[in-house]
């Protein structure tokens, strides 16, 4: 019986000072956080609502705007692989939950250079796409790095549901540790590929509503401007 206890009491004693070193962490964190924040307030505006460390050693923001995004949640898995600060991290993993921006209700002219080339026909404007119906952008974004020596590779997706699905990946050589210098870094390869969920169409379709033509006379209008370009 007394031999339980003592466990019991080796038990709480555990678990109070691992509770209080995590939020003693949590605490420098949140310092480190707002102190960066702090260096970028006269460019961008940024707040949350919580940080903290996992049990998994992740960071977790919740409710971060970013002038006027809005994420759920960022995910930083594994973030123990920042240190030591000058290495890289063999393995990186990003998620960012549920993006969203408000699509402004404005209608600025094309710009010059799109006029002078004869794209105005095919310049779409924010109130052209609430127009159509998207109001917002929604989307999860995930994100994969892998690192070997001087080498990286990064993948991404980004999940935006009417908006489309968009993966990407690339691959970077002569990469130097953190913080030095970015020069030297080589393009090795890229790829992309965009998956449509009816935004093309929906888009093609508003567009030559506005213009006053057949959707098959506004595709051969786009055709034959792209030529027209592409020969010049």
């Amino acid at each position: 019986m007394q031999k339980k206890k003592f466990i019991l009491f080796i038990l709480m004693v555990l678990a109070a000072t691992l509770g209080g070193l995590k939020a003693y962490i949590d605490q420098l964190l949140r310092s480190e956080l707002n102190l960066a924040i702090n260096s970028l307030a006269d460019k961008v505006t940024i707040e949350y609502s919580d940080v903290r460390i996992s049990l998994f050693g992740a960071v977790v923001i919740n409710n971060l705007r970013l002038s006027g995004v809005h994420i759920d949640t960022v995910i930083l898995h594994k973030a123990y692989q920042f240190y030591p600060p000058n290495q890289l991290p063999q393995q990186l993993l990003i998620s960012i939950k549920n993006v969203e921006y408000s699509i402004k209700d404005t209608a600025a002219p094309a710009p010059l250079l799109l006029s002078m080339l004869g794209y105005a026909p095919y310049y779409l404007t924010p109130r052209d796409l609430r127009g159509l119906g998207y109001t917002r952008v929604n989307a999860d974004i995930d994100i994969v790095a892998n690192s070997n020596q001087d080498n990286v590779s990064l993948s991404g997706t980004i999940n935006a549901k009417a908006w489309g699905d968009l993966s990407l990946s690339v691959d970077l050589n002569n990469v130097p540790p953190r913080w030095s210098s970015s020069q030297g870094i080589l393009l090795a390869a890229l790829t992309a590929s965009y998956t449509n969920n009816g935004l093309v169409n929906r888009v093609f379709t508003g567009l030559a509503q506005r213009d006053k033509m057949s959707l098959s006379h506004f595709k051969e209008r786009l055709s034959f401007a792209t030529n027209a370009t592409d020969k010049t």
